[in-house]
């Protein structure tokens, strides 16, 4: 049987969880192999069915996907040699000695196999990152090798016990962002799950610096443990080491140090080598004579290596990267981009489905033509609190792949970050016919930016469309969390649009000059105009003071008339209309009962004549004077 059939059971795991069956399985090799096959020789690359199987269920049948993957984890070990290529076996059995990391025997209670990690046993003095992570990735590539662990996958117990601050000033974000790469896109494992404990109290600041690089997926599978007890629920307590709770005794890389020697097998000696093959680049562990012969035969196999070209619009030429014997680097640049010069700030937006592989060549090359360069992740955008009016040039989905629909908040923040006339350069996916939910329409695109606060929204270009896009921008839609059918696929289009901020900052306000009204001169200061005096328009009678008798009213209420005129204004007329107005007479009131002459005891809560004294029916209450002067 091969190495990478199943058992029964096993196979029945990985056909509900991986979609694996043995004709699908064959096909899917077959397709990888022959993908593989066209974009280089083979002879220059692991193409073994064991190897293309891990990657193949590392991400369940899917060969895009697995292509990807695979693409990735070689070109991240030829570009990082410092962590997969271990010269000689003493520089990093003091990692395992320190128990820094390390593997367990025992799988947990969903036959996972485990990992164990140590951080703060790790001294940065003398022991560097590419160290810790060779000797933890030795432990993997071993780990790996089993079937259980290529279906079930891995979890990573963490003991954060004793790490300081000064550790983790250690790890940059782009350590941070290389060792995310290699788990969540390269290396052929399913990683299910991390689990912490003994975590001090700044966990959240850290995880807060790392959960940008992480999928949704991989950051709801980091776990904080408070109770050691709640290990119980996925762990057997006989499989765990003391320092987990476990009835296990303290951790010792022993075993494993002397499984990596050779030191229990018959065949080896303690001087022979332990061999790793990537690209069929042997790794050994051996002699310096050996050493020397391979040395010899890599600078050989230096001058055959293959060229990868990277088309820069930015200059309208070609930068050519040397990355070792493959053609792995996907095209990084997408758009075309606009022209640059050596006084601009650019700010560069990128997410989590773009790989450290594609950006660094176009930052790099970017960095070479403009002032200065800000690389910074979409989610983190708003968080950063750049100062405003930083930048002269903002491009988002310029590298590989331009899946990021860009949200309204984003669009603001870009136009608060740009310069008075600063332009914006925006790449991203669009709906042609139809809707999608999350991702707008190319009119509706325009109109965002506009509402933004963007004006000159112009030169949109449809980059690609339909059955043009590529399985990178479809894996990158994969990676933000879109599921779409191929019929939604066929509707989308990637399109470059181009917008610029006003001459003015957002808020600004300026005096308006607005034309004045011209004041002629007046009459009165013409002397070309004839002046009337006032006096002379008064006749003589104007001049006489009225009798007060006439100035009497033959009608009003005083008057003794009792015939308001016809448009009487003295109120005469109102007064004559109340007085012949029917006054309302009052109703007698009625008893509902006819018991109210009885007294209290009779009447009813509503009754009208509560608190007076009998009476007989028809007589008119008259109350005395003590009752009407209260005793109080």
């Amino acid at each position: 049987m091969m190495t990478y059939e199943l058992e029964a059971e096993l196979a029945e795991v990985a056909k509900r969880e991986l979609n694996e069956t043995p004709l699908w399985r064959t096909e899917c090799l077959q397709e990888m192999r022959e993908i593989l096959e066209s974009q280089g020789s083979s002879e220059d690359r692991d193409l073994s069915d064991e190897t293309l199987v891990r990657f193949l269920r590392s991400k369940k049948f899917d060969v895009s996907r697995s292509v990807a993957a695979y693409k990735n984890y070689f070109y991240i070990r030829a570009k990082h040699p410092d962590i997969f290529v271990i010269p000689e076996l003493d520089s990093v059995e003091h990692v395992w000695r320190a128990n820094i990391v390390g593997i367990l025997p025992g799988r947990d209670k969903l036959d996972r196999g485990m990992m164990l990690g140590f951080p703060g046993r790790w001294d940065p003095d003398t022991q560097s990152l590419d160290t810790v992570f060779a000797a933890l990735m030795m432990q993997l590539d071993h780990a790996i090798k089993d079937v259980r662990n290529q279906v079930n996958g891995i979890v990573l117990l963490a003991d954060f016990r004793d790490v300081s601050l000064f550790q983790a000033s250690h790890i940059t974000p782009t350590y941070v962002r290389l060792i995310t790469t290699i788990v969540q896109n390269s290396f052929p494992a399913r990683f299910k799950g991390v689990y912490i404990i003994n975590y001090p109290w700044y966990i959240n600041t850290l995880l807060t610096l790392i959960r940008p690089f992480l999928s949704a997926k991989m950051s709801n599978r980091v776990n904080l443990i408070k109770n050691l007890d709640d290990l119980d629920r996925h762990f057997h307590h006989d499989a765990l080491p003391e320092e987990f709770g476990g009835s296990q005794p303290l951790y010792s890389n022993e075993e494993w140090i002397r499984t990596v020697r050779g030191i229990n097998s018959p065949s080896h000696s303690a001087s022979s080598a332990l061999s790793l093959t990537a690209n069929q680049e042997v790794v050994s562990l051996t002699s310096n004579d050996d050493r020397s012969s391979q040395h010899e035969n890599e600078e050989e196999e230096e001058e055959e290596w293959a060229t990868v070209s990277l088309a820069s619009s930015i200059e309208g030429r070609k930068k050519t990267f040397r990355f070792g014997q493959v053609n792995l680097l996907p095209m990084a640049l997408v758009m075309e981009f606009p022209q640059l010069d050596d006084k601009q700030k650019v700010l560069l937006i990128w997410h989590q489905a773009n790989t450290p592989e594609t950006l660094e060549p176009v930052v790099t090359e970017m960095r070479g033509k403009v002032r200065e360069v800000a690389l910074e992740h979409a989610e983190r955008l708003i968080a950063a609190k750049h100062p405003e009016s930083s930048f002269d040039v903002a491009i988002s989905g310029a590298v590989s792949p331009a899946c990021l629909p860009h949200t309204n908040e984003m669009l603001e923040e870009l136009a608060r970050l740009l310069k008075p006339n600063g332009t914006l350069h925006v790449c991203e996916p669009a709906v042609t016919r139809g809707s999608i939910s999350g991702i707008r329409s190319l009119q509706k695109v325009s109109s965002a930016l506009k509402l933004s606060g963007f004006v000159n929204v112009t030169e949109t270009k449809f980059l690609k469309s339909g059955n043009e896009l590529d399985a990178c921008f479809k894996e990158g839609l994969h990676k933000l969390g879109w599921s779409l059918t191929e019929e939604q696929l066929e509707t989308i289009a990637l399109v470059q649009i181009q917008a610029s901020k006003p001459g003015y900052e957002i808020g600004a306000s300026s005096q308006l000059s607005l034309p004045q009204a011209s004041h002629q001169a007046s009459d009165a200061l013409d002397e070309d105009v004839e002046v009337v005096d006032a006096d002379t328009l008064l006749a003589e009678e104007d001049f006489l003071k009225p009798n007060p008798e006439s100035l009497k009213s033959d009608c009003g209420p005083n008057s003794g008339r009792r015939k308001a005129c016809k448009n009487c204004t003295c109120g005469l007329a109102e007064i004559l209309a109340s007085e012949n107005e029917e006054k309302p007479k009052p109703k007698p009131v009625t008893s509902s009962c006819g018991n109210c002459y009885l007294g209290d005891a009779f009447r009813c809560a509503s009754c009208p004549y509560l608190g007076m004294p009998a009476f007989k029916p028809g007589e008119q209450i008259r109350l005395s004077e003590r009752q009407l002067k209260p005793d109080i």
